[in-house]
């Protein structure tokens, strides 16, 4: 069955479907979501919301792309307001406890984070232009190293290289300061870094 007609189904609440669509995805999600957050319990945690979102809003979701970038795409979101909130809670913490409030963004967290998500966009923007739409293939779609080849025509070993090329030049970017100060990066800066 294909991604687009697994899909299908599943949106319109066939729950064999959405079974199946668990048991093909869920591996990978969960290797994606160990290897960056390197907790188990954790890991589960955020691929289960992923699945429990998409079954509860699946009338109101619209996947113009593979199903499985969509995922990939859920799970980095969860991942990266996961650091998020881990910021705001440090930030936030007193001694050895922290208040209710460690959840609630403050304008200066809020700012922050806008700025993180800008020099992101800006370091894929700065990207060669075939570098980066191997990269937005590769990262922000979910696709195969075989798909993105056979895609643009190009090799796997081509694929590989100017994906793993665009993930050091992007890192290096978020991780030097701006304007050649010595700060080291904000919390947002070092979430999206290690989201790589």
């Amino acid at each position: 069955m294909s991604q687009r007609s697994l899909w299908d189904k599943v949106s319109k609440g066939d729950q064999h479907a959405f079974t199946k669509c668990f048991d093909q995805y869920w591996e990978a999600l969960y290797h994606a979501a160990f290897w960056r957050v390197c907790d188990e319990e954790l890991a589960k945690d955020l691929v289960q919301d992923v699945f429990i979102t998409l079954w509860d809003k699946r009338s109101d979701i619209v996947i113009n792309d593979s199903l499985i970038g969509y995922l990939h795409r859920m799970l980095r979101n969860r991942i990266i307001n996961h650091f998020k909130v881990e910021g705001i809670r440090q930030n936030h913490h007193q001694g050895s406890s922290y208040t209710s409030q460690a959840d609630v963004p403050t304008p200066e967290t809020e700012t922050l984070w806008k700025e993180s998500i800008q020099r992101y966009k800006a370091a894929i923007a700065n990207l060669p232009e075939k570098m980066r739409e191997i990269f937005l293939l590769r990262h922000e779609e979910g696709s195969a190293i075989s798909e993105v080849a056979e895609r643009l025509g190009i090799t796997t070993q081509t694929v590989k290289n100017q994906y793993t090329a665009a993930m050091k030049r992007i890192k290096h970017e978020l991780l030097t300061p701006e304007g050649g100060q010595s700060n080291p990066p904000s919390s947002g800066l070092l979430a999206i870094a290690i989201f790589f």
